[in-house]
């Protein structure tokens, strides 16, 4: 009995699911190796501004909840850590998808969602850079 070729969009897409799990992965190792961030340059927008933008403070973020240390993680990046969980998740849902591993259905996204989750990470980069209590609570 012959086993059965994957197509080409099947391959593409195991391809491109370890791709992302890989980068991800690559990514938690760059937090986890304090060496590695050291090759990472300083953030564009706030070289030139001064001004935190909504990424600052991302990588000690994610370091900080690596190790488990969820407020310090909160305090860094609190927008980052919210998001990293359904990243997470539909990360290794779509790495075994395309596996052939059929786990749970994923949800349409409605355009409004997206649209919403732009408009807060807007606020969100403009909140952090108020100089007045709460939001200075937001700046890494």
């Amino acid at each position: 009995m012959a086993e059965r070729q994957p197509a080409a969009n099947e391959t593409g897409e195991r391809v491109r699911a370890l791709l992302f799990l890989g980068l991800f992965l690559g990514g938690v190792m760059a937090i986890l190796v304090p060496e590695i961030r050291r090759l990472v340059p300083p953030c564009g927008f706030r070289s030139v501004t001064g001004l935190y933008c909504a990424g600052c403070g991302t990588g000690r973020a994610m370091s900080a909840l690596v190790r488990g240390d969820l407020l310090t993680a909160l305090r860094m990046n609190a927008l980052a850590v919210i998001v990293v969980v359904p990243v997470f998740i539909g990360l290794v849902r779509n790495a075994l998808e395309a596996f052939g591993v059929r786990v749970w259905s994923w949800p349409r996204v409605h355009p409004t969602l997206i649209w919403a989750f732009g408009i807060a990470v807007f606020v969100f980069w403009i909140a952090r850079n108020l100089p007045f209590a709460p939001f200075t609570f937001l700046a890494p």
